[in-house]
């Protein structure tokens, strides 16, 4: 019997590092749209991937829990080039 996609523990982790971009970049005020067009969508996807390989999810998360309105990525954070680039 195939075990559920829905039950895979590294599916759901993937799934939250992700959200966490989305999520900085809207606090940020990034156009997501410009975003996702810088190099063609490269920059973009580097981005996705350096979120999602980031050794620093859980004070990510707890940085993000406690901040509503951002001026700035967190210094801990490896896309900050990538913020920088987009405007944010």
């Amino acid at each position: 019997m195939r075990e559920s996609v829905q039950t895979w523990p590294q599916l759901r982790s993937v799934e939250r590092q992700a959200l966490r971009l989305d999520t900085l970049m809207q606090r940020l005020g990034i156009d997501a749209p410009k975003a996702v067009r810088l190099e063609h969508g490269e920059a973009f996807a580097r981005a996705r991937r350096a979120c999602i390989e980031c050794p620093k999810e859980r004070t990510c998360a707890r940085w993000l829990d406690a901040s509503i309105v951002l001026e700035a990525p967190p210094v801990f954070c490896p896309n900050a080039g990538f913020f920088a680039a987009c405007g944010g």
